[in-house]
Order: structure tokens, then C-alpha cells, then sequence
């Protein structure tokens, strides 16, 4: 959530189409170990470093938890390595804490420059690494430094409105052609009216709002609504962000996308209970169709195939409204990436090295990054790889027709977008502060911090 982002380029990925996972350190804390057995052979050689070697890995895709500790049993069947998977809903505390112990995590993930300065020295050069070369052009840019490698992208990932296709068909509502608030505002308030009359209940039991927006988790309004108006003030150029004030100058777009989403949830007459609501039950209500519209990202669709199997075919992603020629837009951009701890001993550097090596670029690591990890390639190799996921369709389909907004979300300062952002959103929603001052703040905590930066 720091610094540089790329100019979007999904040459080669178009074709593939991975159903996808990743998102924020906003999920539960998983390390359960729950082994499974390797879907295909590996092609890659054995790695050089192997036997008792014991290394840690710290990650926050709690919906590709059990994936990622299955992936660690396969490749200590393989090779002897053992890899301690931790998986944390409170990632930069945790690996804070982590990094102040004797048994340091020797991979750990990054987000972009800002990061890179902040541990400066505990990140390996990863510059000689074979996939290096394999990275689709740009995806390497937000751990790059001095011409050097810090960092193998996780994954591509979007996100906008996700929407049940089977609600609004039934309600005879077309949300396929929104593009501005006016239009979402419209369709929105067309399937309220059908809820509200009882018109939808035979064939939706459960449906009892338009939207559901987790207000309580900071990063969904702090980190990802908000990145939708600062790319546009600063064009999509994260470089450009990193070094300039903000101002937010579409910051009554952006008051217009909260006050949409409130005013659509079931807690319209009662604002601060969205504080109340987190990611968990926002992707619940989505899956028992309580409601027909949540903010997320390609990254619930794991959750989604586990509680229901025949929903993914259903839903749908759409652009979010931001206004000033943006419309239409979809965030597209790197999620996070992985990165060796320079302080580890050079036989567990090796062996991070050949983990992650094997992870991408062996039949059977990729196997666990497209299929079981469900995650966007960021690399050539990966073509016979195909999806049935409709998000992440969705997502390439953006791409493919160059509607996309790069992500600006590696310039904030650190702990801006949770503990400034999203804390002054939900005063705003709680009825604690005007959105004038809510924007007041955010700006001023913005480019203070960047000062001190």
C-alpha cells in the first residue's frame, strides 16, 4: 500500500483468464496445516537447497490459506525443505513482531517502494532469479530499486461492484450498462423497490437489501474506494502520486460513491452499524443473497467456491462509478509480492529462493498458483491454464478493451489507508464529522506524512 505502480499491461495473461484470490490483510488468521495431495509432476530440476533446511513464510491470503499450507507439504515431499506457512489478518503487525524474534519469516510480503525503504536491508536481491525474465512487463516496477529486484509479484488481481446477474435479471434491472452514479443510483433503487414490495421473495428468500459495504474494515472505503478518485487526480501515474500533495480534488465523487453504498445497505436508516459490519459477513451475505451488490475484489472468489459452488457462475464485476471522464474505469493492478528476508542465513536464503523458483515456474507449483491459490498469472508459461471464473472473465475483459485504472495504492504513506482514510470515513458515516472534514484530515495526514517520509 505504498509507492509505485505500473502502467497496466495484460499482454499474454488476456488468454488466461485464472480465477483469482489475494485482497487485503482483512481476513481471519489461519496457519492450520492441511496437507493435499499434488495435482500434476514438477518439470523443474530438484532445488539446490534441500534436506533439513527449515524456512518461514508469512502471507495474508486467508482464503488460499489451506492452499498455501498444502503447497508447503508438496514441496517438502519433493524436497526435503520445510516451509512454515503464517497466515495473519494483521499482516504488518505481525510481521513487525515476527521480524523483532530470533526466528525471522525468511519470505514475507511487500508492497512497493515505500516498503522497500522501510526495510531497507532485510530485502534479497532477487535480480538473478529465473523467473525474472518471465515477469509480464511492468508487474516488476513496484519492487524495483536502483536497477535491482526485490520482490516476485504474487498476482494480477481487479475489483468493482460484484453483483448477483440472476437478481437483477429477475428484477428486470439493467446494471450491464451503468456507468455513472446517476446510473447505479437508478438501477439500484429499481431492485430496492422490488425487495421493499416483496416482488423478489419466491425466488430470493433471503434478499433483503441492494448492497452490503463493510464499513468496519477500514481498508475497503480506506484503501481501494479511495484509490479510485487518487488515481484519477494523479492520472494513474503512482510515481507521480508517491512524490506529489494530494488534494483530493474528486473528493465530492468520491462522497457520492460512499453515500451510494450506504444508502442501499439494510442500515440505511442507521448509518453507524456499517461500522459494525466487517469483510467476512459483507462476502456472507453476498453468498446466502441477502444482498445483491458488494465492493470486493477477484480475491472472494475462492470463498465463494467453497460455500457455493454453482453462485460464482452468477455473479458479475462491474466498474464503479468515479466520474470526470473515469467512468467505466476498472482498478486492475499487482496485489502484493513476495520477498526473501536478507537477514536470514544464506542456506535458508537458498532455499526461499528455490521455493519460490519451483512455487512459479514448475508444473507443479503453478498448478498451486493458478488452480488451488486461484490467482491471476504475473508470467508467461501459464497459457494452458484457462478459467471458468466470471469475475475474473470480467477483469480480462476490462483489460482486454483497455478499461482499466492502475492502482495508486503502493504511494500512501504507511497506515494511512486504514488508520487516517478509513478511520475519517467511518466518522463520516457514523455522523461524527462532515465530509468537508473528513476530507480535511485525510489530506492533511497525507501530505504530512509525506514529509516525514
Amino acid at each position: 500500500m505504498k509507492k509505485k505502480v505500473f502502467a497496466l499491461t495484460l499482454t499474454g495473461v488476456m488468454a488466461l483468464g485464472l480465477a483469482a484470490c489475494g485482497g487485503s490483510s482483512a481476513s481471519t488468521a489461519s496457519s492450520a496445516g492441511s496437507a493435499a495431495a499434488a495435482a500434476q509432476s514438477t518439470s523443474a530440476a530438484a532445488p539446490a537447497a534441500a534436506g533439513d533446511v527449515s524456512i518461514n513464510l508469512i502471507h495474508f491470503k486467508t482464503e488460499a490459506a489451506d492452499q498455501f499450507d498444502a503447497a508447503a507439504e508438496a514441496y517438502k515431499a519433493a524436497t526435503g525443505v520445510t516451509v512454515n506457512m503464517t497466515c495473519s489478518n494483521d499482516y504488518n503487525t505481525d510481521l513487525k513482531a515476527a521480524m523483532s524474534t530470533d526466528d525471522m519469516p525468511t519470505i514475507f510480503c511487500l508492497d512497493g517502494p515505500e516498503d522497500l525503504l522501510e526495510w531497507d536491508g532485510y530485502v534479497e536481491d532477487l535480480s538473478d532469479q529465473p523467473w525474472v525474465d518471465m515477469v509480464f512487463e511492468g508487474y516488476l516496477n513496484n519492487m524495483t530499486k536502483d536497477g535491482k529486484v526485490y520482490g516476485l509479484p504474487q498476482a494480477v488481481e481487479g475489483y468493482g461492484f460484484i453483483y448477483n446477474k440472476e437478481i437483477f435479471e429477475a428484477a428486470g434491472v439493467d446494471i450491464a450498462s451503468c456507468l455513472s452514479v446517476e446510473d447505479f443510483d437508478a438501477a439500484f433503487g429499481a431492485l430496492k423497490e422490488k425487495i421493499d414490495a416483496g416482488e423478489l421473495a419466491d425466488q430470493f428468500p433471503n434478499l433483503e437489501a441492494v448492497v452490503s459495504f463493510p464499513a468496519g474494515e477500514g481498508w475497503v472505503p480506506g484503501l481501494h474506494t479511495s484509490n479510485l478518485f487518487i488515481s484519477a487526480e494523479f492520472d494513474g501515474d503512482a510515481l507521480a502520486a508517491s512524490q506529489g500533495e494530494l488534494t483530493m480534488k474528486y473528493a465530492a465523487d468520491f462522497q457520492k460513491l460512499i453515500d451510494l453504498q450506504v444508502k442501499y445497505t439494510a442500515f440505511a436508516d442507521d448509518p453507524m452499524a456499517l461500522n459494525s459490519v466487517d469483510y467476512s459477513a459483507q462476502v456472507s451475505s453476498l453468498i446466502t443473497e441477502n444482498v445483491a451488490v458488494i465492493q470486493q475484489g477477484n480475491w472472494v472468489g475462492p470463498e465463494i467456491l467453497n460455500a457455493d459452488p454453482e453462485l460464482l457462475p452468477k455473479l458479475g464485476m462491474i466498474a464503479m462509478p468515479i466520474g470526470n471522464g473515469y467512468d467505466g474505469k476498472l482498478p486492475v493492478g499487482v496485489s502484493t509480492n513476495f520477498c526473501v528476508n536478507a537477514k536470514s542465513s544464506p542456506e535458508q536464503i537458498a532455499a526461499a529462493k528455490d521455493f519460490l523458483t519451483w512455487l512459479y515456474t514448475s508444473d507443479e507449483g503453478k498448478n498451486f498458483v493458478a488452480n488451488e491459490f486461484r490467482f491471476i498469472p504475473v508470467m508467461e508459461g501459464y497459457e494452458e491454464f484457462q478459467s471458468d471464473n466470471t469475475l475474473i472473465n470480467d477483469i480480462m475483459d476490462y483489460a482486454s478493451r483497455g478499461e482499466t485504472l492502475n492502482w495508486v495504492l503502493a504511494a500512501y504513506p504507511s497506515g494511512w489507508s486504514d488508520g487516517v482514510m478509513g478511520m475519517n470515513i467511518q466518522k463520516y458515516i457514523a455522523g461524527e464529522e462532515t465530509w468537508d472534514e473528513c476530507i480535511a484530515e485525510v489530506v492533511a495526514q497525507w501530505n504530512a506524512l509525506k514529509m516525514q517520509g
